[in-house]
């Protein structure tokens, strides 16, 4: 049997008891220097945590045995770090040591923004606070900030880290590189916002959210599967492919609990809902696959089109010569006019990025509304008609006595 990772680390093996696990984490504790080593000693930290929570889990009997528990450490990418992990019966046998006094400032900070306050003045008032102390205490608070920034564990995180951002120089490229992974981490925060706004620019809406089909805000965290709307509910693949495209900067705007439920309520839909929903997701947009497409040769046809033209204009020419010697010319009758076939008209068709203006909304409410009008065939112009429309309704760009005409239905839009 594999020896647990955090039984390794403080050199033990799995018949430890709770005794054992507090000696060995004490010798180890004396081997790690608080001020410099603020990883190793973060490390420490959550093996002792680890342990201990193994060791009384298996002496209440809730865990089958130590195969239960993952033997591989976690990521060392980004060491996590959690303030739950600062357990009382964790001996501190320096309370003023660096990491002790900022671990103490992050849960204060914590339970400040759990309790509403303004995060800007909140992180203000706690570097204040750290300004007497040693002179690596804000280095190991800003470390363990991003950690529990980036494992989705602090609340009210856009905000904080905006006022990390200030406060903290983080809009310093020269600091953020110094950071090393933690840097890198911020680093990708930062760009991924710039994209999520250029983004929502070029497609006229104020933020990506609003293409969610009118989603609650995720970052609630009592949000259940019966929140969210079948419109809502149908945008699930959609809200994942944006997860793929901004992991960093959504890990600050949305919580987990709020995508389990959300993900919940796509799962318990018809299974050819789903399918329709995850075919309009996955849609390839047209550069795309232009790009994607072989490029197509043209061959030059023009010399033969050209012959059998003429060749069926002279045909007709001598025919009509021939006929008008041999028959005599019929005097003109009074012939009925022919009314000229009705042409279908050509299907309303959107851009695959337009700007919700007033001149564009009324463009789309002429053609949604006109009596003969169908929803377009193609899922990517249907789905890119619905945003639309629902943009300019939300944008009060719509008029009102239109708002009940059942072809807002056909687009699956409930007014």
């Amino acid at each position: 049997m594999q020896t647990p990772w955090f039984l390794d680390h403080l050199g033990l093996t799995t018949s430890a008891d709770a005794a054992e696990i507090k000696r060995a984490y004490a010798a180890r504790l004396k081997q790690v220097d608080q001020s410099t080593d603020i990883d190793g000693f973060m490390r420490l930290r959550e093996a002792y945590a680890a342990a201990t929570a193994w060791c009384r889990a298996a002496n209440d009997g809730t865990a089958a045995g130590p195969a239960t528990i993952p033997v591989a450490p976690p990521s060392t990418q980004l060491p996590p770090f959690s303030t739950a992990a600062v357990a009382t019966e964790v001996p501190l046998p320096d309370p003023h040591a660096p990491v002790n006094v900022a671990t103490r400032a992050l849960q204060q900070l914590e339970q400040r923004l759990i309790d509403g306050e303004p995060p800007s003045l909140v992180f203000s008032e706690q570097l204040i606070g750290l300004q007497g102390e040693h002179l690596q205490v804000t280095a190991i608070f800003e470390a363990m900030l991003i950690d529990g920034l980036a494992a989705m564990r602090l609340p009210q995180r856009l905000a904080l880290f905006g006022a990390a951002c200030d406060q903290l120089g983080w809009n310093d490229v020269v600091h953020v590189q110094q950071m090393g992974a933690r840097g890198g981490w911020v680093r990708a925060v930062q760009e991924e916002e710039i994209a999520w706004k250029r983004t929502a620019a070029t497609t006229g809406c104020h933020d990506l959210f609003d293409r969610l089909g009118g989603a609650p805000k995720l970052d609630r965290t009592d949000l259940a599967p019966s929140h969210f709307t079948r419109d809502a509910t149908l945008r699930w693949p959609d809200m994942q492919q944006l997860l793929k495209s901004y992991p960093h900067y959504l890990a600050l705007r949305v919580e987990r609990s709020a995508l389990t439920a959300w993900e919940q309520a796509f799962a318990a839909l018809p299974p050819r809902d789903k399918a329709m929903a995850e075919s309009f997701s996955n849609l390839p947009s047209p550069a795309a696959y232009r790009q994607a497409a072989p490029p197509r040769t043209r061959t030059n046809h023009g010399g033969r089109v050209g012959a059998v033209v003429g060749i069926i204009g002279l045909f007709n020419l001598l025919s009509h010569a021939f006929n008008s010697e041999s028959h005599p010319p019929i005097p003109p009758a009074s012939v009925p006019a022919v009314t000229a076939p009705l042409v279908s008209r050509p299907s309303f068709t959107l851009p695959e990025h337009i700007a919700i203006t007033p001149g564009n909304c009324e463009r789309i409410e002429h053609a949604v509304h006109e009596p003969d009008w169908r929803p377009p065939l193609d899922p990517a112009q249907l789905h890119r008609l619905r945003d639309a429309t629902l943009s300019c309704l939300r944008g009060g760009r719509w008029p009102h006595w239109r708002m009940a005409d059942p072809q807002l239905a056909q687009l699956g839009i409930q007014t």
